[in-house]
């Protein structure tokens, strides 16, 4: 199986507040034997790159065979890490196609075929806020996330509004985003300590595992790290430092499966627990982290994917949830079907739209 040629497509999505702002890219890979494979990758090009980008790409990666997925993802033309796991996503989508398989039965079986997912809350406004948790609760949704302003006071009314709903069975995530200093967190975070099942994801402004330490000895609510986990190595370096309880993570950013597979064994080796994240998905993206979450056992807890509502707004189709549950697409490679023509429909025609969509 030889990589023959290679396509992208720069479509436009909704976002989880219905507005069609975010861009995507997405990759087909073509191969011998007429199979094919897609990625997916949230990469800011414009409408005039595609082009150069293929006829820069193609003649790199033409001629390799899919099964060295290793030594493609080492290729340093590759970059950034979202289009390396673009790429790579595409391989594997390939492979599962070729086997007839899933992809998670290639990376050591189903483990489960339903993957537990939280829900990201948009209200601002306190008894919207109040309805959307109660809606959310009565759709199945163990795991809520609620994002983080920078405004403690602002942002513990709308905590305990989440709470107050949510009951005590409800498992809370708190998204701070880096907002806050060191003595801002530790405010924030005692202020918590009453309440049950509740994460606090990415407290800290400032970089840095022994600031998390700090905090992390200061307060008794569990942290998770996200956006600082870019590979194996940091998920070391923060357990080496007692930093974090929880992380959070990526394909994106730490540049595909093979990579979140090695992140997630390190931290089932250090006790920290482990979920995965996907900041933004026609589908693509959000299939390649249930097929992972399908095969790793260690991946136990609601993961942050794009509501199913987002998803049926693009052109993938395959993707089901029942009681905030995802089945695991047990079709061939990434279990998913790729409608061409809504592709096409969701094109971008000009990069002016960003400003008057």
């Amino acid at each position: 199986m030889i990589i023959r040629d290679l396509e992208f497509h720069l479509i436009r999505i909704s976002n989880e507040s219905g507005y069609a702002r975010d861009r995507l890219v997405l990759i087909r890979l073509m191969f011998d034997a007429d199979l094919e494979g897609w990625g997916e990758a949230a990469l800011p090009w414009r409408i005039t790159e595609p082009g150069p980008r293929r006829e820069f790409l193609l003649p790199i990666l033409a001629g390799r065979s899919v099964f060295d997925i290793a030594e493609l993802i080492e290729l340093e033309p590759l970059y950034p890490r979202a289009l390396k796991a673009a790429v790579e996503t595409a391989c594997w989508d390939a492979l599962g196609r070729a086997a007839g398989q899933p992809i998670a039965r290639l990376l050591g079986g189903v483990y489960r075929q339903r993957i537990p997912c939280s829900v990201r809350l948009q209200s601002e406004n306190l008894e919207d806020l109040a309805a959307e948790t109660r809606r959310a609760t009565e759709a199945g949704y163990g795991t809520l996330v609620l994002a983080g302003s920078g405004y403690i006071d602002s942002d513990l009314r709308r905590l305990k509004t989440v709470l107050a709903v949510a009951g005590p069975h409800g498992n809370l995530r708190f998204d701070a985003a880096g907002l806050f200093d060191l003595p801002s967190a530790v405010r924030l975070a005692r202020e918590l300590e009453a309440f049950p099942s509740i994460l606090i994801i990415d407290p800290l402004r400032r970089a840095g595992w022994d600031l998390y330490y700090q905090l992390h000895r200061a307060v008794d609510v569990p942290i998770a790290a996200c956006r600082a986990i870019t590979g194996p190595a940091d998920v070391f370096a923060a357990a080496r430092a007692a930093a974090v309880d929880h992380v959070i993570i990526e394909s994106a950013r730490v540049g595909g499966i093979l990579r979140v597979r090695d992140c997630v064994t390190v931290a089932e080796a250090a006790n920290l627990g482990c979920s995965l994240s996907c900041a933004l998905s026609a589908g693509v993206q959000s299939a390649a982290a249930l097929q992972l979450a399908a095969a790793l056992p260690a991946l136990t807890v609601g993961h942050d994917l794009p509501s199913l509502e987002a998803v049926n707004a693009s052109a993938i189709r395959g993707l089901k949830m029942t009681d905030g549950m995802f089945d695991v697409p047990m079709g061939p490679g990434l279990g998913i079907e790729i409608d061409r023509e809504g592709i096409d429909g969701l094109a971008m025609s000009r990069d002016v739209d960003d400003f008057f969509p």
